[in-house]
C-alpha cells in the first residue's frame, strides 16, 4: 500500500517556504523602497588628474542639520566606497560633503578623457536613506602659461 502526502501538507509546505522567502527578502526590499533620490553637484565638475587640489566637494541641497555627516560615502563605478573626509554647511544651510581628492583620483578605472559615474549615499537624522548620482568628466592637463 502506497501512502500519499495529503494535499494540505503539500500546500502547507509550499506556503511555509513562500513565507520564509518573503521574510528573508523583505528587509532588502524595504531599504531600497525607502531611499530618497536627491540632487548632487560635484565641484569641480571636471576633475583634472594634474590638479594639485586637496578636496572634491559634493553639494547636496539638503539641510545640514538633517544629515548624519559620518554616514556619507560616495561609491564609484568601480572600486570601493570613499568615506567622507569632512563636511560643512554652505551659506544656504545645505549639507556639503568633502572628499580627499587623491582618494578619488586613485580609484580603479579613473582615466583621462572619460566620464565617471558616482553615487552618494547618506543617512538622515531620522534614519531615512538618501541617494544622489552624478557624472564627472576626467581630464589630465597640466597648466600651460
Amino acid at each position: 500500500m502506497t501512502q500519499h502526502t495529503p494535499g494540505i501538507w503539500r500546500n502547507g509546505i509550499v506556503w511555509i517556504f513562500a513565507l520564509i522567502v518573503v521574510i528573508l527578502v523583505s528587509p532588502y526590499s524595504a531599504s531600497v523602497a525607502e531611499a530618497r533620490d536627491i540632487t548632487i553637484r560635484f565641484a569641480p565638475n571636471v576633475l583634472n588628474l594634474a590638479n594639485q587640489g586637496e578636496v572634491v566637494t559634493i553639494h547636496t541641497g539638503e539641510p545640514y542639520s538633517e544629515i548624519v555627516g559620518a554616514s556619507v560615502v560616495v561609491v564609484p563605478d568601480s572600486g570601493d566606497p570613499v568615506a567622507i573626509s569632512w563636511w560643512k554647511s554652505d551659506n544656504r544651510g545645505d549639507f556639503v560633503a568633502k572628499f580627499a581628492m587623491e582618494e578619488i583620483k586613485d580609484l580603479p578605472g579613473i582615466s583621462a578623457d572619460e566620464t565617471y559615474h558616482f553615487v552618494l549615499h547618506a543617512t538622515t537624522t531620522s534614519g531615512e536613506t538618501l541617494v544622489g548620482t552624478a557624472d564627472i568628466k576626467i581630464i589630465d592637463r597640466s597648466t600651460r602659461f
